[in-house]
């Protein structure tokens, strides 16, 4: 019985152990039968990757480390490389095997007080006879820099002070070479080190390559590049000083060694401005009402952006209603290079807010940063850009300027001014033929209506024109014009009227050229198109 399941166990173990490949060769051991390679060969053919490693002064460097990632691998796979790693012998050399041939390696050679390099190479997919790992891939021979050294820059700011705490970068190229006949060969790769600038304004870059290894190894072609980072001196959040990149061979740094001295520019560039606003009236921009809104209704603040930190105490602020004469009380906050007016709007009377209302601001702030001064005049519109209110204007007051005080005689070459409930301008330019109207009999022959000037007389009255207050009697502060105002003017051209008392009609729809006429501060045109049958205003004349 031992004997029949010995001689049934045996086999078994056999088939068990399977074969084996101790030599790594990727081809059984013991095969006697084929013994023909192509027959036998491994399915994944493997090479090595090997180089040299040399100091500045072309000796060889032993002990340096050189690492090989196959594959995008970090640690080795079951029976497949990933990561490995190789130690230069006292010539320099180094190798690593089991690489598949074929596949593609990153080399990252370094060594403790020398640059690290890195590179690629990739084993020959064709690999020679037996026993087929013979496949090889060469790197280099690479010089390292060698990084025993400092590099000291001086760091100030455009006014000549220490430009403490600010952060510089060195890079320092080429961090070595790919060594070629005769000389030291193709640089390649790059040394970075960080400083902050101290009390004194030095910064200081340790573990650098000297200028003379620098020199040497790059063949005259190396260069330190300083990057200094803009820097918020006072830390307030606004930049004070702005960055700089400077460059330095080494050639001239090894030849003279003196300390090199980095001037960081002035941020504040240009003449000091107001950069963005809600109101672009106050920067000298559009003037255009649409684009001067503000819905004061709301509180909305009068917002300003200017290109240089801000003085607060010297912020000075006058707001006004459209003719200049009573002042609307404001507060003010200032942000850094940010103002922001709010305005105290009265709930009745001049100044109070209503619908298309125009205000106008005077401005007086001083920069922070170069003490220079922003004085500007601007206005604004009451509203909302796209919501117009639904009734048209109206006529609100129609006073007569009597030219001889007292007389009470209205007559050729006076003033009258008509007065909207809103502001309205012309469209689509300066000049206006919209007609005015009296409901008067101006050549005494008992009928109204058959003469120039007549309520109902089917051609031309007399042409009104803008009458908008810039620089009047009372105005708190020249006013900058907007095109748009609530008061219009026409001359008297008709015959003397004793204590004149009649009714005044501004016929929008009327005018000598159709395509022009008066618009609203939202654009709405009365006498045009739908608009039409409400162009007719009026008010009672008085003095």
């Amino acid at each position: 019985m031992r004997s029949y399941w010995a001689g049934l166990l045996a086999p078994a173990l056999l088939w068990g152990c399977g074969p084996t490949d101790a030599n790594g060769d990727g081809i059984t051991d013991n095969v006697r039968d084929p013994n023909n390679v192509t027959l036998v060969g491994p399915s994944t053919p493997t090479g090595t990757v090997s180089g040299q490693v040399l100091d500045s002064h072309l000796a060889p460097l032993a002990g340096a480390t050189v690492r090989i990632n196959v594959g995008g691998r970090t640690t080795p796979d079951a029976g497949v490389p990933g990561e490995l790693e190789a130690i230069t012998d006292s010539a320099g050399n180094w190798s690593v095997d089991r690489i598949p041939a074929g596949g593609s390696v990153l080399v990252t050679i370094s060594n403790a007080g020398y640059s690290t390099v890195r590179t690629t190479a990739t084993v020959p997919a064709a690999t020679g006879d037996y026993p087929m790992s013979n496949a090889n891939a060469n790197v280099g021979p690479y010089v390292l820099a060698q990084l025993n050294s400092t590099l000291k820059v001086e760091v100030v700011t455009s006014s000549g002070r220490p430009a403490q705490n600010a952060q510089a970068t060195l890079e320092c190229t080429p961090a070595g070479t790919l060594v070629g006949s005769g000389s030291y060969g193709t640089g390649t790769g790059v040394v970075v080190a960080q400083a902050t600038v101290d009390a004194n304004g030095v910064a200081t870059f340790a573990n650098v390559p000297a200028p003379a290894e620098l020199a040497r190894i790059a063949g005259g072609t190396g260069n330190y590049t300083v990057t200094v980072a803009a820097l918020d001196s006072n830390g307030d959040g606004f930049i004070d000083s702005g960055g700089s990149i400077t460059s330095y061979s080494a050639n001239s740094l090894n030849l003279d060694t003196s300390v090199r001295v980095i001037v960081l520019p002035d941020p504040r560039t240009g003449a000091f401005q107001l950069t963005a606003t809600n109101v672009p009236s106050l920067a000298s921009g559009s003037g255009l009402p649409m684009d001067n809104m503000v819905n004061a209704a709301s509180n909305e603040p009068i917002n300003l952006v200017f290109n240089q930190v801000l003085q607060s105490s010297s912020v000075r602020v006058i707001l006004t209603d459209e003719f200049g004469t009573t002042e609307v009380p404001t507060t003010y906050t200032v942000t850094g290079n940010v103002l922001m007016i709010t305005p105290s709007y009265p709930s009745s009377g001049p100044g109070a807010v209503k619908e298309g209302a125009e205000y106008n601001l005077s401005l007086h702030v001083v920069s922070a940063d170069t003490n220079a001064t922003y004085t500007n005049t601007g206005f604004y519109f009451a509203g909302l850009p796209l919501a117009p209110p639904a009734a048209l204007p109206k006529i609100i007051d129609v006073k007569w300027h009597d030219g001889t005080p007292g007389d009470g005689i209205l007559v050729a070459g006076e003033r009258v001014d008509i007065t909207f409930d809103t502001p309205m301008g012309y469209f689509p330019g300066w000049w206006l033929m919209t007609y005015v109207y009296v409901n008067y009999d101006l050549d005494v022959n008992g009928v109204t209506g058959n003469y120039p000037g007549e309520k109902g007389y089917d051609g031309s009255g007399w042409y009104v024109y803008s009458s908008e207050p810039t620089a009047e009697t009372g105005t708190k502060f020249s006013l900058k014009a907007s095109g748009y105002t609530s008061r219009w003017s026409f001359t008297w051209a008709g015959p003397n009227v004793i204590s004149p008392s009649f009714q005044v009609l501004l016929d929008l729809g009327k005018n000598l050229d159709p395509t022009r006429g008066m618009q609203s501060v939202w654009g709405v045109q009365p006498g045009v198109g739908s608009n039409a049958p409400n162009a007719t205003v009026s008010g009672a004349l008085h003095p």
